[in-house]
């Protein structure tokens, strides 16, 4: 180090204060930016080892005050320790206690280095000192905001498979249909009835006549059930169907035995195995979403058991019997729907297709079974039934609002925040809605620790409580209100086109809709179709009564009113009159078609299914064309005789 000069070192005529030196010192430490000692000199205490005591003291404690790193305390240690021998060199009489007073507070003085070091380093190390800064503080909010997410939870505060049960429950011990059904389904063992092959042509399109091959079987079969047919024609006049729905293993013993069968113990067994050993499990296997509906396809098998006698009936020329059997088919379609969840509405509109399909197989084969006036009356019957009141949405918006209690927290306002074990609850549903392989990464998340890491930015991507359920709700009064409008009106659902539309971040911070909203377009649709076949039946019980008393069809659809039936209905695509054709060579059924989606008339042609080369009527319904597709198979829907029943 080359020796300091005069202006360096304070004059003898100078007073020795820290506010004269220290300038100076800094001036002396930073006039080189790279000083920086080799990795040999980078300890500070060996700067001073030749210094007398009491100053390598302070040069050590002044070093330590900087908080600078270890090669800059090094350095500075160096510099000091330089300053320090040359001032006892310049003046060998000097004694360190006035070295040391000149030098002044060391606190002072290792701030004013610490500020010129900072200042005087590179820009790079001054990006990664803010980089390392913003990390540490980006760590600690997400400690934060982790321990804010681990410490919420949910509270459940709503029963809401009673209020799912509320109809149910509501119908008098004296009006419930399900004691009746109870037990006979347990007396005849439905529950475990393999097949009902016995009861149905080979291609399954139509139900084996006694006059048929295998009609001997068939007979059979309804003769052992015989008491479930009694009991399903009994139930017919009861008004409510009375069967709250639970968990699994968590239903009455008698209840399970008849839905079950002999696997009821089976179910009890498993169900006692896969109790939730946790808070979290119990939060996650108690929602609405493990609701078993067991019933619906006990009433499926009896409904068709109980078409087959109507056919047997029809061939025995019992009236009263297929009278009987299709008022039960009609009480059953009632009482599949009394859960309010759109499952079982459907469920019930299939069993009204059978009941319809049994009437149009009664107008081509037995049409003189039944006076005029039971005709006039079922036909009554027939259009009594609502549609649209089977299909309902109460139980959906019930799974939403049980998802969204157990999924966030509450806070007494009707917000709150989503917690851990709302992932718990949600893990199921995205596994039912994700592809397989998005499945996988998922279970892959849980069960390598990385959804503890990840689940807290939730907080920050996912929609609080309060927003979730004012977006479905305002989601599901519109898909309502478009879901109650005819198609032709209204062929499109705004809402769902706007879910499809969703970006990912849209996706992401509302989960729960993106999975659970149902899709009430498909639902939509078919509905639409059960009321053009309910009208189809209707317009055929008008058309073989007027035959009746004319001795002959009519020409046009209006001789129909007032007489035989109040009003006609119009097609459901174009809004105009429906299109007729009295029955032509071969045929011993008119036909009654709208125009389809391509709203020409085919003469009553209906298009070809592309995968089986056979009419199928059903594909000439729809409501929106699209320009860019070539539909070579175009073709009128048929709506008497009614299809795919």
């Amino acid at each position: 180090m080359p020796p300091p000069s005069n202006h360096d070192l304070p004059s003898r005529h100078e007073p020795r204060t820290g506010h004269a030196l220290v300038p100076r010192l800094l001036t002396r430490l930073f006039r080189d930016r790279g000083c920086d000692r080799p990795d040999g000199q980078a300890d500070p205490a060996s700067a001073v080892a030749d210094l007398p005591a009491e100053l390598a003291d302070l040069v050590l404690t002044t070093v330590r005050r900087t908080r600078l790193w270890r090669r800059e305390q090094a350095s500075v240690a160096h510099e000091l320790a330089a300053h320090f021998r040359d001032a006892l060199g310049a003046d060998p009489a000097a004694d360190t206690d006035t070295l040391a007073q000149d030098f002044g507070d060391p606190m002072n003085t290792a701030r004013l280095i610490r500020r010129a070091k900072r200042r005087n380093r590179p820009l790079y190390q001054k990006a990664l000192i803010w980089a390392g800064r913003v990390v540490a503080l980006l760590i600690l909010l997400y400690a934060l905001l982790a321990l804010r997410f681990y410490l919420g939870s949910p509270n459940i505060s709503v029963d809401y498979l009673a209020a799912l049960n509320a109809p149910a429950l509501a119908v008098p011990a004296e009006d419930r249909a399900w004691p009746i059904y109870r037990e006979a389904w347990t007396d005849t063992g439905l529950a475990d009835i393999e097949t009902l092959d016995p009861l149905f042509l080979p291609d399954h399109a139509n139900y084996v006549r006694p006059d048929q091959p295998g009609g001997n079987e068939a007979v059979a079969f309804l003769r052992r059930h015989a008491p479930l047919l009694r009991a399903a024609r009994a139930a017919a006049d009861k008004p409510g169907f009375g069967l709250a729905v639970s968990f699994e293993g968590d239903w009455d013993e008698r209840d399970a035995r008849a839905l079950w069968g002999q696997d009821w113990a089976e179910h009890a067994a498993a169900s006692q195995d896969d109790r939730p050993e946790s808070a979290t499990q119990a939060t996650t296997q108690n929602s609405l979403l493990g609701v078993l509906l067991p019933q619906l396809g006990r009433m499926r098998t009896t409904a068709r058991i109980l078409g087959a006698d109507t056919v047997h009936a029809a061939h025995q020329r019992d009236a009263d019997r297929v009278l009987a059997n299709l008022a039960a088919l009609r009480s059953l379609a009632h009482h599949s729907a009394e859960t309010p969840v759109v499952i079982s509405g459907l469920v019930g509109i299939s069993i009204l297709a059978l009941h319809h399909g049994l009437i149009q197989d009664l107008l081509r084969e037995y049409p003189d079974l039944l006076t005029d006036e039971q005709w006039r009356t079922l036909a009554r019957h027939t259009a009594d039934v609502s549609l649209r009141g089977l299909v309902r949405f109460d139980g959906e918006r019930m799974f939403m609002y049980d998802i969204l209690q157990r999924a966030y927290t509450d806070n007494g306002r009707g917000d709150g925040r989503i917690t851990d074990e709302g992932f718990e609850v949600l893990r199921p549903v995205h596994s039912l809605s994700m592809p397989m392989q998005d499945d996988r990464l998922t279970h892959w998340a849980y069960d390598t620790g990385v959804k503890t890491v990840v689940m807290p930015a939730s907080l920050l991507l996912v929609a609080s409580r309060r927003e979730t359920r004012k977006l479905y709700d305002g989601l599901m009064d519109r898909m309502e209100a478009d879901f109650d409008r005819s198609m032709r009106d209204s062929p499109g659902l705004i809402t769902e086109q706007t879910l499809e539309d969703w970006s990912l971040t849209q996706r992401i911070r509302h989960p729960l809709i993106a999975t659970l909203m149902p899709a009430l377009g498909a639902i939509r649709r078919t509905t639409e179709l059960a009321k053009a076949q309910q009208e189809g039946i209707i317009l055929g019980i008008a058309l073989e009564r007027y035959r009746r008393a004319h001795g002959d069809w009519p020409a046009d659809l209006a001789d129909l009113t007032p007489q035989f039936l109040p009003e006609l209905p119009v097609d459901r695509i174009t809004g105009e009159s429906l299109r007729y054709q009295p029955p032509g060579p071969g045929q011993n059924l008119p036909t009654v078609y709208s125009l389809g989606g391509d709203r020409d008339d085919d003469q009553g042609t209906p298009p070809l299914n592309p995968h089986t080369a056979e009419p199928d009527s059903h594909i000439a319904a729809y409501w929106i064309a699209d320009a860019d597709d070539d539909r070579k198979d175009d073709g009128d829907w048929i709506i008497y005789p009614i299809s795919d029943w």
